[in-house]
């Protein structure tokens, strides 16, 4: 992939981006609609969208609630990771946190590797998801049990350069509609206009 753009998403981008895990997103102490998260998109040379992250910012804390990259070995997941945290660590966020399930040995890697830390193992937290999302499994990838989840933090870096070179990222003035499944998420769009899910807050 020669070039990648980011910008900001709508909720039905979000919607259509986290049909493949199930709606609501339920992490260890949250439970997230579309509309509840800011979100950023990556998008390929011919526009299509190849990736998505989102957060949810409060305070001086922030979590990433989902990353997702459609494409394998094209450096998305990272450009997206990082074009977060830079515009989250201007706006004075001084931690990320996340959470991911026993069996996703691949994203342990992904952000061990991106400077995460693991903070806490919740063990057994699968079976309290599952009392608010039916739908979970009790294997996961690779024949892994599904059982417990893994809090990851990563302290984010301040500079003055930063806050001088961000390219955050854009509204888009594209009209196109995404389809979306009412009944997959839970929430009506009314006419089908599409929502802004909302840019990492500019500073």
């Amino acid at each position: 992939m020669k070039e990648i753009v980011i910008r900001s998403a709508t909720v039905a981008e979000v919607m259509t981006g986290w049909r493949r895990w199930g709606m609501p997103v339920v992490t260890v102490d949250r439970v997230f609609s579309p509309a509840d998260v800011q979100g950023i998109v990556a998008l390929d040379e011919a526009g299509a969208i190849v990736g998505l992250l989102t957060v949810y910012a409060e305070q001086a804390q922030a979590e990433i609630v989902s990353l997702d990259s459609f494409v394998e070995s094209q450096g998305v997941g990272t450009a997206l990771l990082e074009k977060a945290e830079t515009a989250l660590a201007v706006l004075g966020i001084d931690k990320v946190r996340l959470v991911t399930t026993n069996d996703n040995l691949r994203a342990l890697r992904f952000f061990l590797r991106h400077g995460y830390r693991l903070l806490s193992v919740h063990l057994d937290a699968v079976a309290k998801m599952r009392m608010i999302k039916p739908s979970v499994g009790r294997t996961g990838k690779n024949g892994l049990p599904l059982l417990d989840m893994w809090e990851l933090q990563k302290t984010l870096v301040h500079t003055q350069e930063e806050a001088h070179s961000l390219p955050l990222p854009q509204e888009s003035a594209d009209d196109t509609r995404q389809e979306t499944s009412a009944e997959e998420s839970g929430r009506e769009l009314g006419d089908g206009s599409v929502e802004q899910a909302g840019e990492l807050p500019k500073p």
